[in-house]
């Protein structure tokens, strides 16, 4: 059974990265965007999202980690449409490239990013902030810029993004390495409601990702 604290995502931003390490030993999984914890003032101003590392065998989280968010203004496609702010990123996808490595797809509409980012032990999160009940919550914690000495935050690099790639359209939510050179990405159709289609993209690197 997942911690409790999982109740305290907001209204359809739960998990939508989900990957599993090589090895199928791990599953990773990352909230769509900060929780609601304690209040919906933490969900729009957090800075950052919960990184899980669950035993697939017995589903319990093995490890959790803070990862960054880029800055609102610097989806540069989706500024030029009108204001964004904090709560308009969503991290949509992550891909396991290796054991506790992983690429992760995060995005608001029109301007998607990619990073590598590794869960170094170093980085893990103490217990108790598991617990729905610590104060003050990680998104308090990371809306007023004052993470504590027990709280450290990955480092990403940063692989792609969007606005250097005209020919990348809007709302691409699904990746998966072909190779360590390739990626292919998808978009998302919103249920073709509005007539659009799935359509794939394979992007290749001049250097190795992996």
């Amino acid at each position: 059974m997942l911690p409790g604290i999982a109740a305290r995502r907001r209204l359809n931003r739960g998990f939508e990265a989900l990957a599993i390490s090589p090895d199928e030993r791990w599953l990773y999984l990352i909230f769509q965007s900060p929780l609601a914890h304690p209040n919906v003032a933490a969900f729009r101003q957090a800075k950052h999202v919960r990184i899980w590392k669950l035993e697939l065998a017995s589903g319990a989280v093995a490890a959790q980690f803070l990862y960054p968010l880029d800055k609102p203004k610097s989806f540069t496609r989706d500024q030029a449409r009108g204001d964004v702010d904090r709560s308009d990123i969503k991290v949509s996808e992550a891909f396991a490239i290796g054991k506790d490595e992983l690429l992760v797809l995060e995005r608001i509409s029109h301007t998607t990013k990619i990073y590598r980012v590794r869960l170094d032990k170093r980085h893990a999160l103490a217990e108790p902030h598991l617990n729905a009940r610590t104060r003050p919550t990680l998104e308090q914690l990371s809306a007023a810029d004052e993470l504590i000495p027990d709280v450290t935050v990955l480092r990403k690099t940063h692989i792609l993004s969007s606005d250097d790639a005209p020919d990348l359209p809007a709302d691409l939510e699904g990746m998966v390495a072909l190779s360590p050179t390739e990626l292919l990405l998808v978009n998302d159709n919103d249920f073709s409601v509005e007539g659009a289609r799935t359509q794939f993209w394979r992007v290749r690197f001049k250097r190795k990702l992996f």
